[in-house]
């Protein structure tokens, strides 16, 4: 009798159906800190209200890399609840990148007594609690443990990878509203840093940001790990290739100095590699003296220093989030209070800034990621449908996303005629749907179902500058939309 009941038409019950309905029985009169049930008090994934589709693309611009890494990414892509009942409705879209070491099958990672993001951004869709809004979880990993999502001869155009390939293949194949006003990026750490910068270099494509605990203010946050790796490398003799190899010949981080070097070595990759592609250390790796020419090529790439040079492209912009630690290990939080001052004096309105420093380190602070997606969401959406918070009840979805036929009311006369031009042109539709019927054998829907041990990337003390290339003003040519792996 037992086994008839587990059992439906023959078939075996999914082990996490039945662990759903289970979960649904004993926790119904629980509630969770933003409102939802407390799932996260058991070790397996809740089912999403939306969807998360992952993609494997192609890369033209990661092809040939310096560090031979994959030029074959994942793409992880999420739709909220609805997206399939109303083919003729378009949604913003907000990017997230991670931090150093991070990648995005580490967002399926769990730890005891809390949910992993992608869940909690769910429930936080299917509640109603923001506007709905797709949301995409790029990859930018690399050799050295991150990209710092620049383009540098020593690792490869990730920023361009972004920019020029990820946001197209994710306009051609999902209902985005295709407007820089209507796309957003968020990110922690190394990731945090990518979000301040890359609307700056790119104002054309993202239009709000968010930063968690973001690498800036550079003298507090590199400077004071700089002796603690010359007294690493003494073992190595002051050469950072000979701990490189020994790291490479051995089981990872089971020696002290490998999370603080590595992050070095990453970092200098992104922002201060020769043309041949060699990483150079900002300071003498024996007697810990700055190497001014080098550190300068750093400094260029503190969002503090670049925000007098990008005020235009910030003032632009309809949001900006940016919080941290009051006791982060990176100092970032006196970095987030400088980063804020440089946007009020580089004329960005006080009401466009989200600013909030509150108790904690730079680890553990995943929750707070929900937190600015809600508010990225409201800035982002549609306009005329801003009232979204006004209506519904607890359970309303509310209908925040733009038909596709109204998409140019609300936005100005290049921004309609752009938004024409992208989901209105005769074929555009067509062709999108072709993309997608040749991305199909790459793709399938997931439901973040596998148990495992943490929940984002790691944090490591190094961050910086990239080769100059990395500053676009526009999309380069022969940026095309990268095909999806296995494509023709």
């Amino acid at each position: 009798m037992r086994k008839a009941q587990l059992r439906s038409l023959g078939k075996p019950i999914p082990l996490h159906s039945r662990l759903s309905a289970w979960m649904r029985l004993t926790v119904a009169s629980n509630r969770g800190p933003f409102g939802g049930m407390i799932l996260d008090m058991l070790p397996w994934s809740a089912e999403l209200a939306g969807r998360i589709d992952e993609h494997v693309i192609s890369s033209g611009l990661l092809r040939d890399n310096p560090l031979g890494d994959p030029y074959e990414r994942p793409l992880l892509v999420y739709t909220p609840p609805g997206y399939g009942d109303e083919p003729d409705r378009a949604y913003p879209a907000v990017y997230v990148i991670q931090g150093y070491t991070g990648h995005v099958a580490m967002w399926r990672n769990r730890v005891a007594f809390r949910q992993p993001f992608p869940e909690t951004a769910d429930a936080m869709f299917a509640r109603g609690d923001a506007p709905p809004a797709i949301v995409v979880y790029a990859d930018a990993w690399t050799a050295y443990g991150g990209s710092q999502f620049v383009d540098s001869p020593g690792t490869g155009r990730y920023h361009s990878y972004l920019c020029d390939e990820v946001v197209p293949y994710v306009d051609a194949l999902y209902r985005t509203i295709p407007d820089a006003a209507h796309r957003a990026i968020a990110g922690k750490s190394s990731g945090g840093f990518g979000a301040m910068i890359t609307p700056m270099l790119r104002p054309d494509l993202f239009g709000a940001l968010a930063t968690h605990a973001g690498d800036t203010l550079y003298e507090y946050c590199y400077i004071p790990e700089f002796p603690v790796a010359v007294r690493h490398l003494r073992k190595y003799d002051g050469d950072i290739f000979r701990w490189w190899d020994d790291f490479r010949s051995r089981v990872s981080f089971t020696k002290p100095e490998d999370m603080s070097l590595l992050g070095l070595l990453g970092v200098a990759a992104c922002f201060s590699a020769r043309d041949d592609g060699t990483p150079e250390l900002p300071f003498d790796p024996v007697t810990g003296v700055l190497r001014p020419d080098v550190w300068q090529r750093w400094l260029d790439w503190d969002p503090v220093r670049m925000a007098p040079r990008y005020a235009a492209a910030l003032q632009g912009l309809r949001g900006i989030w940016i919080d941290a630690g009051t006791r982060d290990d990176f100092n970032l939080d006196v970095g987030a209070s400088a980063f804020r001052a440089a946007l009020l004096d580089a004329g960005v309105a006080d009401d466009l800034i989200r600013f909030e420093l509150f108790d904690a380190t730079h680890s553990g602070i995943d929750y707070r990621y929900p937190l600015s997606l809600a508010w990225l969401c409201e800035r982002i959406a549609d306009l005329l449908r801003r009232r979204w918070s006004l209506v519904g009840g607890e359970n309303h979805v509310p209908a925040f996303g733009v038909d596709l036929a109204d998409l140019g009311e609300g936005l100005g006369r290049r921004d309609r005629i752009a938004g024409q031009r992208q989901l209105e042109r005769p074929g555009q539709r067509d062709a999108a749907r072709e993309v997608h019927a040749a991305a199909r054998g790459e793709q399938r829907s997931l439901h973040l179902r596998r148990p495992s041990a943490q929940v984002c990337g790691s944090r490591t003390p190094a961050r910086g500058r990239s080769h100059e290339s990395a500053r676009p003003g526009r999309p380069r040519s022969g940026a095309g939309l990268p095909r999806p792996a296995g494509g023709s």
